[in-house]
């Protein structure tokens, strides 16, 4: 007896060191990775932003580091490992290639980084779905249903459940996978050939539901860090999708040999037990309808059933997910046959006048008045007078899009507002208008002290208007203790007069903030000026990774 007590907490230490080493791997070798990659191989973390010049350094970078290829390759060698574990039964090899799809989820661990470096360069793997879409790798949204539903129900409690539900679920996996390889690892010390007690009376497949349930978890979790460079967008509901239906065939593929190995004794057990979790007798009905009524048969047992099977599902999930993101996005990118005037107008402006409507609802909001027009610009004017300043922002930002000129007046007088994301909004909306009275407003706040912490808004804003009367006070603003304003500066200067800006490209290339020298690198790589290989050359040793990355990618274009 004694011994026995002493095997078993030996066999139980022995799981619970064994799902903790592999948990803490899943989450920690990714970020030493990361490190290793970004200290040692002196790969770091990009920082591109979301705005043309960042879209055309990423294409840049891509394309240097031939990515796509890196990228096309790398999914085909995970569409190989799971057909071969398929059709050699060797479950390992399918395993392999349905963890691989879901491993560029752990890059979002190494923060703060662009989206294809450092770690992130595991998304790679992704690339023949963005080809086709970003939208393509949230083709499995419908997975969110559950989350969404306790989300809504918090909220209505008044409580934010997001890190709740993503803790808990993966608490939750970690304690069935645990429980799973303890029970396993006892059957197996003990000689017995099917593990069918405690937590296998629950589940066929504990150790796998485990799984699911914890990286579900984990891609919540990951997909609230909005610190994430170049992030944006890139979902990962698919990918989690393909890896679970995966699993669920590989659980289906190790039944089968379970069958052909026990006969009876199995077959026995796995009818009396559920397969991941217990189903009311109704769903489990539902859901294997479809097999039943093609095959005639209560689950799939040969490999092409179990394919069919796992198909039909991944493809069902996939096409309702499609529909659900349709219906999201239709009504603000594209109204029936163009017809604008299907808008009302007064509706949305009562709804965005709601009390206690949230900051995000109320920019889709102005996103249907853009759309609208000018048949929404006296709304718009209406708006800019309203108490609620972020109401005021978006009011603004709405009359920079539709470009109008007779809100030119208005906005001016919104420069005096004593919220700065309004006064923001203002300046970005008159740089939009880019009408020539935009230009002595913007002009008259540069030397107001008061809008010193604007000047890169105000730079950028003269930018798109365009006036070279503006020059002398973007050349006064290369001097600019802040970098943001010295790169707005030189941006603005080389939008207006772009062959007289290169004496102030050079000079900046030797800037003491390695964001203006990208900016200035950047420039140059874009225009490949005839006389700017030798300003490059030095900065081949440049201190700052990017710097030197795109200085070499620019001399090689420009030889």
């Amino acid at each position: 007896m004694h011994k026995k007590n002493i095997r078993s907490f030996l066999l139980t230490l022995l799981a619970i060191v064994f799902s903790i080493a592999l948990m803490f791997a899943f989450i920690e070798i990714p970020a030493l990775l990361n490190s290793l990659l970004e200290q040692k191989v002196g790969f770091p973390g990009f920082d591109h932003g979301a705005d043309a010049n960042s879209a055309y350094m990423t294409d840049v970078y891509i394309d240097a580091l031939y990515l796509r290829w890196i990228g096309y390759t790398c999914l085909g060698l995970v569409i190989v490992f799971i057909i071969l574990g398929f059709m050699t039964r060797k479950t390992g090899w399918a395993w392999a290639g349905a963890f691989t799809l879901f491993l560029p989820v752990f890059g979002q661990f190494a923060l703060s980084m662009f989206f294809l470096s450092g770690l992130g360069i595991l998304r790679a793997g992704w690339f023949p779905f963005m080809d086709i879409s970003w939208d393509t790798l949230n083709l499995g949204r419908v997975i969110y249903l559950p989350y969404d539903i306790i989300m809504q129900i918090g909220f209505l409690a008044g409580w934010n459940a997001h890190f709740f539900i993503a803790w808990a679920l993966m608490a939750a996996g970690s304690f069935l996978f645990t429980w799973g390889v303890l029970v396993w690892f006892k059957a197996r010390f003990q000689g017995g050939g099917i593990a069918t007690n405690r937590i296998y009376k629950i589940s066929r497949h504990p150790q796998y539901l485990g799984w699911i349930l914890w990286s579900y978890g984990l891609m919540l979790y990951a997909s609230n860090l909005n610190d994430m460079k170049k992030s944006w967008g890139v979902g990962s509901s698919l990918p989690w999708l393909l890896m679970t239906m995966i699993i669920i065939a590989i659980c289906l593929l190790e039944e089968r040999k379970m069958s052909q190995q026990y006969g009876d004794a199995y077959d026995r057990y796995r009818s009396e037990t559920p397969f991941l979790f217990p189903l009311p007798k109704l769903i489990k009905s539902i859901i294997l309808a479809p097999f039943r009524l093609l095959h005639r048969k209560s689950f799939p047992q040969s490999k092409l059933e179990i394919l069919s099977f796992t198909g039909f599902y991944t493809i069902f999930l996939i096409t309702v997910s499609a529909i659900w993101i349709g219906f999201e996005r239709t009504p603000l990118e594209k109204l029936p046959d163009g017809n604008t005037e299907a808008i009302n107008i007064d509706s949305i402006v009562n709804e965005i006048q709601r009390p206690g409507i949230k900051r995000r609802d109320i920019a889709k909001l102005f996103d249907y008045l853009d759309l609208a027009g000018k048949q929404s610009e006296n709304v718009l004017i209406d708006l800019i007078h309203n108490p609620e300043p972020a109401i005021r922002e978006f009011s603004a930002q709405s009359l920079g899009h539709i470009k109008s000129v007779k809100s030119i007046p208005y906005l001016t007088e919104l420069l005096k507002d004593d919220q700065s994301r309004v006064v923001t909004g203002a300046i970005i909306a008159l740089g939009e208008i880019g009408h020539r009275e935009c230009f002595d407003p913007l002009i008259e706040r540069l030397t107001d002290p008061k809008f010193r912490g604007f000047k890169g808004h105000i730079f950028n804003a003269l930018a798109n208007i365009g006036h070279s009367d503006a020059l002398p006070y973007l050349i006064e603003g290369l001097g600019e203790t802040n970098w943001y304003t010295r790169v707005a500066a030189l941006s603005a200067i080389h939008k207006i007069e772009p062959k007289e800006s290169y004496p102030y490209v050079y000079q900046s290339l030797t800037d003491e903030h390695p964001r203006v020298r990208r900016e200035a690198v950047l420039i140059l790589l874009k225009d490949k000026p005839s006389d700017a290989s030798t300003h490059l050359e030095k900065l081949l040793n440049d201190e700052d990774f990017e710097t030197r990355f795109y200085a070499r990618i620019a001399l090689r274009t420009i030889h």
